[in-house]
């Protein structure tokens, strides 16, 4: 029953083109195809590797969010579909993109403000220890 929308998927991306290239022109079709093509290919070279590494080296969450969005924008233009070439075209829209973000972030901060203080893990987990002071004799 749940594998039905994914076999459902092909044959919308199908209409799609039809009713573009119904409107549009079979010229327009490729074209659209091709740019988004080779947007999505500059946009996955661009972030590659070493892009990623430096992302999590850094360790900020918001710049690693945008940087996975932007990966996810450059997927979806590179597979062959209008549809999931406009999903990654909307992607790349800074208002749609921003909003994606804040409404992942919001998600993660509402269920990180549920936690309550009592519940967290460093609750009750003291760390006791001696130590001694060494010192050095530089007279000798």
């Amino acid at each position: 029953m749940q594998y039905q929308a994914f076999y459902l998927f092909p044959l919308l991306e199908l209409l799609a083109y039809i009713v573009f290239i119904h409107f549009f022109g079979i010229g327009a079709a490729l074209a659209y195809g091709l740019i988004s093509f080779i947007l999505g290919l500059s946009l996955l070279k661009g972030k590659g590797l070493s892009m990623f590494a430096k992302e999590m080296r850094s360790r900020n969450v918001s710049s690693m969010k945008a940087f996975n969005l932007s990966m996810f924008a450059g997927i979806f233009l590179v597979i062959p579909g209008f549809i999931t070439n406009t999903i990654g075209l909307l992607l790349l829209i800074p208002a749609i993109f921003q909003l994606v973000t804040s409404k992942t972030s919001k998600s993660k901060t509402q269920t990180q403000a549920e936690v309550k203080p009592e519940e967290s893990i460093h609750v009750g987990r003291t760390v006791e220890g001696e130590y001694t002071v060494v010192e050095e004799d530089n007279n000798k």
